[in-house]
């Protein structure tokens, strides 16, 4: 039987940023997408509240319905935070997780208030400035010169919705430190940091890896926040070593 993966994309991108991984491990594995946060582009009353715990909420409703158990979470960035949120509110129904370039902790009051400058930049029209500022710091050099790649980058992230995007901060700003928790997990856990990560620095992903008790952390050269898609073939690679063994 496949093993289901279930990928949880960052923000703000769809599903489609995972696509080296869908193509690489499509005849072993059997792929959910889910966009628990690019659901908030339908969204039209600027009063609608988006949690973190409403993104994991969806995730597990949606795995339900489809009768899909024991399922390997993989998130970047957000979705890394929300896979850790999920296993505090449902601990019981993941067989493994893969944390790419996240980490437990809530925002400190300094990313809060860059957070709402953000927002503020959104509200003023800036819309195409904030998306192109915020990709520019989270890949490595690299990456910004492959002209292919950063399209492609640029692409996903320009179908978000103005209002989408600042739900989804708010999201980010208010969401819980999930620290505490990382001590019961007991399951096979494989962390991915980048090694020019500007935004989430290998000795976070270090710190939070070992506090998870089977917890290997990998370190990708030639990558910055965005490190499955940045080198996808070095991370495929150690998906599929750390995914043989859950």
């Amino acid at each position: 039987m496949k093993k289901n993966l279930v990928f949880i994309p960052p923000f703000p991108f769809d599903d489609t940023f995972y696509k080296p991984q869908y193509d690489f491990f499509k005849k072993d594995f059997t792929h959910i997408k889910i966009n628990p946060y690019t659901a908030t582009d339908k969204i039209e009353k600027t009063n609608s509240e988006v949690t973190i715990d409403k993104f994991a909420l969806e995730i597990y409703t949606k795995l339900k319905k489809m009768k899909k158990d024991k399922t390997i979470l993989v998130g970047c960035s957000l979705g890394g935070y929300v896979i850790l949120r999920y296993l505090e509110l449902f601990p019981n129904s993941v067989s493994g997780i893969i944390l790419l370039n996240t980490k437990p902790e809530a925002d400190t009051e300094a990313q809060k208030k860059s957070r709402l400058s953000q927002i503020s930049m959104i509200n003023l029209g800036n819309k195409k400035e904030f998306l192109e500022s915020f990709l520019n710091n989270s890949i490595h050099e690299s990456t910004k010169t492959n002209k292919k790649k950063y399209d492609e980058l640029l692409k996903n992230i320009n179908k978000r919705t103005k209002l989408s995007l600042k739900l989804t901060l708010l999201a980010l700003m208010s969401r819980t430190d999930t620290t505490e928790n990382l001590l019961n997990i007991k399951i096979p856990t494989l962390s991915i940091s980048g090694d020019s990560d500007r935004i989430i620095a290998y000795d976070q992903m270090k710190n939070m890896s070992e506090r998870i008790q089977n917890s290997r952390l990998v370190l990708v050269p030639n990558s910055g926040h965005l490190s499955s898609f940045e080198n996808s073939e070095f991370v495929n690679e150690e998906m599929l070593k750390f995914l043989k063994t859950v």
